[in-house]
């Protein structure tokens, strides 16, 4: 976890951006915050595109088998480090504390993506159950669980026609919107925090667009 092991620009890992399913090699070229990374992709799609900035370091449980499909980056030396029993016991732990710190109220940017990550794992576990009866995919998210700030601001609850595309479509500007909180939380630049503030409201815009784009009937 980002706790456990300090990190180093030049620090070697895998990134994961949104709609991917097979990460991209790279590396720290900046540090923001212990969860706050700049990066450059060294090989896999992304090799020789714009290097991402402001990607999130999240904290993980065991991320050696599952292929997230957010916007982070996991450190070699996390993954490693993830394996081992201590760490396992310490990372359930974490997020026995996260929970009763989303319920409470008092929770930070970093809190609200940790929780997002969390979520995400579980999405993708109940998407890879549904392909396998047969299903196209959810509908809605998993009742009973905290929502991230994106989900909150796209309403991903809120889909009355029951259609897969409808909410593959907020979930993806969701992500889009964690990424953006994540950035103005751990900023410090007042024009940074304007910036992605507009964003948040434009991904939110947009969004509705799309959705409307998607149910339209002739």
């Amino acid at each position: 976890m980002t706790k456990l092991i300090a990190l180093a620009i030049g620090m070697t890992g895998t990134f994961y951006s949104n709609g991917q399913s097979a990460g991209q090699r790279a590396e720290i070229t900046r540090i923001w915050s212990e969860t706050c990374v700049n990066i450059t992709i060294t090989s896999g799609a992304g090799f020789g595109a714009p290097d991402p900035t402001s990607v999130f370091v999240p904290p993980l449980d065991t991320p050696a088998d599952r292929h997230p499909a957010g916007y982070y980056f996991l450190p070699d030396a996390f993954v490693a480090a993830a394996k081992t029993a201590p760490y396992v016991k310490e990372a359930a732990a974490d997020l026995s504390a996260l929970r009763v710190k989303l319920k409470s109220g008092e929770y930070d940017g970093a809190d609200i993506m940790a929780a997002w990550i969390a979520i995400d794992e579980l999405i993708t576990r109940r998407q890879a159950d549904a392909a396998a009866r047969g299903s196209e995919g959810p509908v809605e998210a998993i009742k009973d669980r905290p929502m991230s700030f994106g989900e909150r601001a796209v309403g991903l609850q809120f889909n009355p026609s029951n259609q897969t595309a409808v909410y593959q479509c907020k979930s993806k500007y969701a992500a889009l919107i964690d990424q953006l909180e994540a950035r103005r939380q751990c900023a410090t630049d007042g024009e940074v925090k304007r910036l992605c503030s507009i964003a948040i409201t434009e991904a939110q815009t947009a969004q509705m667009w799309a959705v409307k784009a998607l149910t339209w009937e002739s």
